[in-house]
């Protein structure tokens, strides 16, 4: 298992390298634009779908078929891309987490509780896209699943964003703080991945190849 992880990591790091750039780009953007969402989503989102990526590269070298003779079971190939998701974004995350605090220290602003409700959102919403995004992917290919990859980046970009805004709303309506809304999402989010792994585990195993 630490032998396909470090395969996966040694391969984001040779053909990802501009998403890395970009990755990069838009964390540096967050820290000083603190008001746009997009910027605080974006880096997350991109990360998650990292596994994705990788599983693109692994079809154009037939590595599916290839790993195979390897003593590795299904089991283990599909589960070494829910570990690199999730290494990616906890990584990510907690990049976030230290600029906003380095943030929150330089200008002496307050609200961290606010701050780290919306932070557990974003650490959902990377979780959710890597949950929603690998068992089409691993059902259909990157290239049969592409136009539902797409809907489903569309999707959680526009619905992530908006639950931020509607949080302060439901949380009135429901007399709920918006830390506890922001932990439930997070809950659904990991139950959602777990689930996805279960599933994921199901498709790969019926494959031939």
């Amino acid at each position: 298992m630490k032998g396909l992880l470090l395969k996966d990591l040694y391969m984001t790091r040779k053909y990802c390298w501009m998403m890395l750039a970009f990755i990069a780009l838009f964390t540096a953007v967050s820290f000083v634009d603190k008001e746009n969402l997009f910027f605080q989503f974006y880096p997350v989102v991109i990360t998650s779908i990292l596994p994705v990526t990788i599983l693109g590269y692994d079809e154009k070298c037939h590595w599916d078929v290839y790993g195979q003779v390897f003593p590795y079971s299904k089991k283990q190939l599909v589960s070494v891309k829910y570990l690199l998701g999730l290494i990616l974004v906890c990584a990510m995350w907690l990049l976030l987490v230290a600029i906003q605090f380095f943030g929150s220290m330089v200008n002496q602003t307050g609200g961290q509780g606010d701050w780290w409700s919306f932070l557990l959102v974003v650490l959902s919403t990377g979780l959710l896209a890597s949950g929603l995004m690998l068992p089409i992917i691993f059902k259909f290919g990157t290239e049969k699943g592409r136009l539902a990859f797409m809907v489903v980046i569309v999707l959680i970009c526009a619905g992530s964003t908006g639950a931020m805004s509607l949080s302060s709303d439901i949380s009135f309506r429901l007399s709920v703080s918006t830390s506890v809304f922001s932990l439930a999402a997070l809950a659904a989010s990991s139950i959602i991945f777990f689930l996805s792994w279960v599933v994921s585990v199901k498709i790969y195993e019926r494959k031939e190849f």
